[in-house]
């Protein structure tokens, strides 16, 4: 089964993460999703990129934890910031649409999409601080987002927010019920679709400027040479995989 999927109905391009019911994303899936947002991006006839998932239970629930061991980290950050450069250099109008969890890199995912819909189950957040690590790409795109006291509590808390209170914040933009939520969003994204593909692109380019792209290379940079020489980082990663508490040493 593939796990990442791509679909073209002109001028819309839906990339799927279809592994539920979790939709834990992976190293290979981040580069799938990366090399579909660039297919998308140089193809003339697409002006939205959609970024959805399989099943209701979860958009995504965030990055296999077995990728934040300190041997993988560096691959791991290098592969989840390189979907994020791409998102911002694309001229294409990018929506995320999401339902049920969306925890960690899910999270984060909708943090670098344009645009944000969501099914009132959105249960959301960054939880990685309880793992003794934290999300990098957050930490760049949340502040400017929804403001850097609000995003200083969603990080260093771990906190999980509903549909309600992300829209409040301004991490969605719309939030449409179960009943109605593909019917909904077939209507959000129609709204866009009818505009001009070229006007849309010089608008998106203008908007949001090829060199403003955040450099993530600095974060990745303290996440697995600071963040991960750290016992409590190891530790929290561990006791996550084998199922128990941690035991903080605070070093």
């Amino acid at each position: 089964m593939d796990k990442i999927l791509y679909e073209k109905q002109a001028p819309v391009a839906k990339i799927t993460i279809n592994d539920p019911p979790y939709n834990v994303i992976n190293i290979a899936m981040m580069e799938k999703i990366s090399e579909f947002i660039e297919e998308a991006n140089a193809d003339s006839e697409i002006s939205i990129v959609l970024i959805a998932a399989s099943g209701d239970k979860a958009f995504c629930s965030g990055v296999d934890v077995a990728d934040h061991t300190k041997e993988k980290t560096p691959l791991m950050l290098k592969a989840f910031s390189d979907i994020f450069v791409k998102l911002a250099k694309t001229d294409k109008l990018t929506i995320a649409a999401a339902r049920g969890f969306a925890f960690g890199g899910g999270c984060e995912l909708l943090l670098g999409a344009d645009l944000v819909v969501a099914e009132d189950s959105l249960k959301t957040g960054q939880p990685e601080i309880t793992l003794g690590v934290f999300p990098p790409v957050a930490m760049i795109l949340m502040p400017a987002l929804i403001g850097m006291r609000a995003a200083k509590e969603l990080i260093f808390s771990g906190k999980t927010i509903d549909a309600k209170r992300a829209k409040e914040l301004g991490l969605v933009n719309e939030v449409f019920a179960k009943a109605e939520f593909d019917e909904s969003l077939e209507k959000y994204v129609k709204k866009f679709a009818r505009l001009s593909r070229s006007v849309l692109s010089l608008t998106k380019r203008t908007l949001i400027k090829t060199d403003s792209v955040p450099e993530f290379d600095k974060i990745n940079n303290i996440y697995s040479e600071e963040l991960m020489s750290l016992e409590d980082a190891n530790e929290g990663i561990a006791a996550f995989i084998e199922k128990r508490k941690p035991v903080w040493k605070h070093c």
